[in-house]
């Protein structure tokens, strides 16, 4: 599961159409980082789960880090 932390105090701040970019981009960011065979998809809210075919949790881990890191710099 990935979670958009603050989401709802965007939205309360700057509106749900800065909310909307928000989203688009973290998807965006996120699917750039996916290879083949790997399901992303939102759930709700600012909630998205993905499931990839990783072989080893090592490879887990540094796939959610590249993605927290990526989406970090939005």
């Amino acid at each position: 599961m990935i979670d958009i932390d603050k989401f709802k105090a965007i939205n309360d701040t700057y509106g749900h159409p800065t909310g909307d970019k928000v989203i688009k981009a973290v998807t965006s960011t996120v699917s750039s980082e996916l290879g083949e065979g790997t399901i992303f998809g939102r759930v709700g809210g600012e909630e998205f789960a993905l499931l990839c075919n990783a072989e080893t949790s090592e490879e887990v881990i540094a796939l959610i880090e590249q993605i927290r890191l990526d989406v970090e710099k939005i």
